[in-house]
């Protein structure tokens, strides 16, 4: 797949916790949000997650695996 280390832990944290907002992603692994912006995006144009709103707060940014990933 040709993933690096950091977005490996993006990934997993995902998998772990399902509608985990982006902030709290960033804040949880101690990276800033700019850098986690970057790599969610690299994630998701490879098809492994989702970026959604969050249904209560349209501020927040939700991540969820995607279906391909769901497969492995």
């Amino acid at each position: 797949m040709g993933i690096k280390r950091s977005e490996y832990a993006v990934l997993v944290s995902i998998v772990d916790l399902p509608g985990l907002h982006q902030r709290r992603l960033a804040t949880g692994l101690g990276i800033d949000p700019v850098g986690a912006s970057q790599t969610i995006d690299r994630l998701e144009r490879m098809g492994l997650i989702n970026r959604g709103v969050d249904p209560s707060d349209s501020r927040a940014c939700v991540l969820t695996i995607s279906r391909r990933v769901a497969r492995l």
